[in-house]
């Protein structure tokens, strides 16, 4: 891939690769979603940010709304240089008409933090991306997360400190994509500030850092479908002081363009594929009601392809693309970002070890107590509607009353949740209770809401800690589901509980345990499981 202008500045250091599609099958698939009710809105933060997700390595990120618009601030120094919120939008560079976003900076505590825009193509986590500040402006291809940067093409501006528009234009003809980016005065349009010479990426093999070509397979056009799209602030070589950046209104041209749902058969099992941000839903007829899809279904991750396999035998279902995410067997495959956390900031908390497929718990006497299993991973996201489970076994039988739960739509004020501070209230959980204080002969289940509220339960027979269990917790809507299954024997519950409940429309999961009221938590954790829409696409309890 190549990109070019007639500026002799310009210096090509490396592209992408394009992933190849699988022929669509004729099943019962419905390859979009729903419109959006405001098209061409992305984000004006009137009522809070409606993004999907935020990357910030930091840790120190803070988020508010002022007057209408996004402030996003940090408050302490830190060698982190970009810090981003990002839509799970889905975007197609048209041929001969331009895509075009617009953003407006309202005000920056610094000149050298950036406002950022970037535009993900498919493949890989590889972007177009474009920065300004009061002193410069450029276009470069970047990887993500962010830092390294192939190629730039920038060019100074003139200080302005009152609010800007930043106008980012993508238009294809052919396999060619010509970038153009401008800065104009917000509150008179027709008065540009600064306007780079457009910049064409054609397709060819560029130059890497390290001097060598990239292999020619990987040498593709870039104009799409994008994989999203994120806005956020950018110091270059960390801040040794506090800084906050003012955006608002972040719109663009097009509607998103749902991508393909590719299907096939593979035995008795409808393998779905497609590629992107985006999660599967399914129905029993094309007007819906639309859920998550789960049961019976295995979920494999690529970048970029998604794939999951599902029982393809039993009465007509119907699926479609919706913006969100999947996850699956995210404690087998290696990962090591796992932790445990206290619940109660400040307190201990049990201690998390590897165990063959999946962690061990353990925690005793002063380490018996109320917990948060957490990943460390600086992407946060929220979603609405999801379904979410995992796999117990191999618990101390002599635990009273300790509990195991899977967290949904868990939310704070300031719209950042990393787990550290401790378990908000607002919050849904399913959780297990393994043996019952008052009843030494049952478990229980309980569905439970903001500030701990029961809001359903139901008792059982006592669950065997030599066998190992499925636990199943969902919130659809207002409708709240929590079932423990055997996962060798079926969908069939063991016992399963009820709730209605609509406080909480949109949220960031989670894991909880809470402490045994005898001396030690033991327990095993595998095969987490979750899918579920996105908080800014119009997926099932969508506004």
């Amino acid at each position: 891939m190549t990109m070019h202008n007639t500026d002799p500045k310009w210096r090509p250091r490396s592209a992408r690769a394009r992933p190849s599609r699988s022929p669509l099958i004729g099943l019962a698939l419905l390859a979009g979603w729903l419109t959006s009710p405001r098209a061409g809105v992305i984000d004006d933060f009137e009522n809070g940010p409606n993004w999907d997700g935020v990357s910030d390595d930091s840790g120190i990120l803070e988020v508010e709304i002022v007057d209408g618009s996004l402030r996003m601030s940090r408050g302490a120094p830190s060698s982190a240089t970009v810090s981003g919120a990002w839509y799970w939008h889905t975007y197609v560079i048209p041929e001969d008409r331009s895509l075009e976003f617009r953003l407006d900076s309202v005000s920056a505590s610094s000149d050298d933090l950036a406002t950022s825009f970037w535009f993900e193509v498919e493949g890989a986590q590889r972007s177009y991306g474009i920065h300004r500040s009061r002193r410069v402006m450029w276009i470069g291809k970047v990887w993500m997360p962010w830092g390294v940067n192939w190629f730039v093409e920038e060019a100074p501006i003139p200080e302005v400190t009152d609010p800007v528009t930043l106008v980012y234009s993508f238009t294809r003809q052919g396999d060619d994509v010509a970038i153009r980016a401008k800065v104009v005065m917000r509150d008179d349009p027709e008065q540009v500030v600064v306007e780079l010479p457009p910049v064409i990426d054609t397709p060819g093999r560029d130059m890497l850092a390290d001097g060598t070509l990239e292999p020619a397979q990987t040498a593709s056009p870039h104009y799409g479908p994008s994989m999203d799209v994120a806005l956020g602030l950018a110091m270059l070589g960390g801040n040794a002081e506090p800084i906050s950046l003012v955006v608002d209104n972040f719109t663009c041209s097009e509607d998103p363009t749902p991508p393909a749902l590719h299907a096939g058969l593979a035995g008795d099992r409808l393998r779905l594929s497609w590629v992107g941000a985006w999660t599967v839903l399914e129905a029993d007829s094309p007007a819906g009601p639309w859920a998550p899809a789960l049961t019976g279904t295995q979920v494999r991750l690529g970048l970029p392809q998604k794939e999951c396999s599902l029982v393809a035998t039993g009465p007509a279902r119907f699926f479609l693309l919706a913006p969100g995410v999947s996850r699956a067997n995210s404690f087998i495959d290696g990962d090591t970002g796992w932790r445990t956390c206290a619940a109660t900031p400040g307190t201990a908390c049990p201690r998390l070890m590897r165990a063959g497929n999946g962690y061990r718990i353990t925690g005793s006497g002063g380490a018996n107590q109320d917990f948060l299993l957490l990943q460390d991973d600086h992407l946060l996201y929220w979603q609405r509607d999801r379904v979410a489970s995992i796999d117990l076994a191999g618990w101390d039988e002599t635990m009273v009353g300790a509990t195991f739960g899977l967290l949904l739509r868990v939310a704070k004020e300031d719209h950042i949740w990393r787990g550290g501070d401790g378990l908000p209230e607002e919050r849904y959980e399913g959780a297990v209770t393994f043996r019952t204080a008052d009843d030494p002969t049952e478990s229980a289940l309980t569905i439970s809401g903001p500030g701990g509220e029961v809001l359903a339960q139901a008792r059982f027979p006592l669950l065997d800690p030599a066998r190992k269990y499925r636990l199943r917790f969902s919130a659809f809507g207002d409708e709240l589901d929590l079932a423990i299954l055997d996962p060798t024997s079926g969908e069939v519950p063991l016992a399963a509980c009820h709730a209605a409940d609509d406080r909480l429309p949109v949220g960031m999961p989670g894991l909880h345990g809470s402490r045994s009221t005898g001396d030690v938590y033991e327990l095993t954790v595998t095969d987490l499981v979750f899918n579920g829409t996105a908080r800014s696409g119009p997926g099932p309890g969508a506004p």
